[in-house]
Order: C-alpha cells, then sequence, then structure tokens
C-alpha cells in the first residue's frame, strides 16, 4: 500500500531519505517493515497509508532520494549545518530534544545547546557539567 510522509523538519532524514515537510508519496513496496516501523514510531514525521489522489509533484521516484540534501538531519536528529536553519527550527529542534530555555535563546546560543545535547546523547553521558 502506498505510504504519504510529511516531515515537520524539512530534509529530517530516516530509513535513508531525507523527508520534505510537503507530503509525498511513496509506491507500495519502496521501504521495508522495520523501515516503516522506524518510520512510524518517529514523532517528526507524519505518516500515512493508503491509496492516495496525487499528482507528479508528490510522487516520489526512488531513483530521486538522495539529489537535494539540503537541510537533510541526520540519524541522530541534528542537521549538518545547524547555521542553515532559522531560529525557528532551531527553536522547534531544541524542544523535540528536550533542550530547558530554548525559547528565549538567540541563535549561536541554540546552535551551542544543541550540538551539546546531540554530543551527549552520542556519548551516552547524560550527566550535567
Amino acid at each position: 500500500m502506498p505510504i504519504r510522509i510529511s516531515s515537520a523538519i524539512n530534509g529530517f532524514r530516516r530509513a535513508g531519505v531525507a523527508h520534505p515537510s510537503t507530503p509525498t508519496v511513496y509506491p507500495d513496496g519502496h521501504f521495508s517493515e522495520a523501515q516503516i516501523k522506524q518510520l512510524k514510531a518517529e514523532p517528526r514525521l507524519a505518516v500515512e497509508f493508503g491509496d492516495f489522489e496525487t499528482d507528479a509533484a508528490e510522487t516520489t521516484d526512488p531513483a530521486d532520494q538522495g539529489a537535494d540534501q539540503a537541510g537533510a538531519v541526520e540519524p541522530g536528529g541534528v542537521p549538518g549545518d545547524l547555521n542553515a536553519l532559522t531560529v525557528n527550527d532551531l527553536r522547534t529542534l531544541a524542544l523535540d530534544m528536550g533542550i530547558e530555555g530554548g525559547s528565549g535563546m538567540k541563535k549561536a546560543d541554540l546552535i551551542a545547546a544543541i550540538q551539546g545535547a546531540d554530543l551527549s546523547a552520542a556519548t551516552g553521558d547524560d550527566t550535567e557539567a
């Protein structure tokens, strides 16, 4: 059954795909069962199954995947280039990551907090400094 996915953060990566914020329909069989489970479990993605009426712009060709990686978010949830994100996108990301006080931070402070939180998650270190 076809699957339609849209992302809260444009370019957010899951299951080997940088998902756009606009709904995109993928053909039946595009994702494995394990990938579908991962996609459904991700709160930053809206995942729907069904027979969708689509126009050509909404349907994706598997060969096109990876063509546009601008703003792509890596599996850890943090984009490679945080400077490319808007302050609002950074605040949303900080909120999603559980960073307190993000709504009052400036862009540089948000980037530092997100990078610090991502580093702590990657190393398994959840202690306060």
